[in-house]
């Protein structure tokens, strides 16, 4: 009752840090574990086919049973990348020339090896092109060879 204690919040040796329980330690790597990244990024496709979903979209009667092959080979393809630069960046111009001048014309002997009409192009309503639309799906492009720099 006098006062003359130390408040619970008081610590006797201050210079001494508290255990940070918050703070984790990271596991040692194991080095039974190759260092060659191609062994150890492994990439596993989208799963693209579920039951549950048919089984619930058929219910629904929004596609006539003659149909639903088709609609779901539609939902199942791969959709186009797009993607903008910000006008606002000061690398933005050398962006844009890198891709009119570079990427098209390289994307475009590529494609015309595979029978593709454009592969890469600005996006008409968006100005100073920049936005650009691509026929490829993303991960098409991550793994275009002309785009690896």
């Amino acid at each position: 009752m006098g006062g003359r204690g130390k408040s619970r919040t008081q610590r006797k040796h201050f210079r001494q840090n508290r255990e940070n329980v918050w703070k984790r330690s990271r596991p040692d790597p194991d080095p039974s574990l190759s260092s060659d990244k191609s062994q150890t990024t492994h990439w596993t496709p989208f799963l693209n086919e579920n039951p549950s979903f048919d089984s619930y979209y058929k219910e629904q009667l929004i596609v006539d049973p003659q149909e639903w092959d088709q609609f779901v080979a539609v939902l199942r393809t791969p959709l186009p990348a797009s993607f903008r630069i910000n006008a606002s960046s000061q690398f933005a111009d050398d962006i844009r020339s890198q891709l009119e001048n570079d990427f098209v014309h390289s994307l475009r002997a590529e494609v015309a090896e595979g029978g593709e009409t454009e592969a890469i192009r600005p996006l008409p309503w968006y100005p100073g092109n920049f936005a650009w639309h691509s026929n490829f799906s993303r991960m098409q492009l991550r793994k275009t060879q002309t785009l690896e720099r």
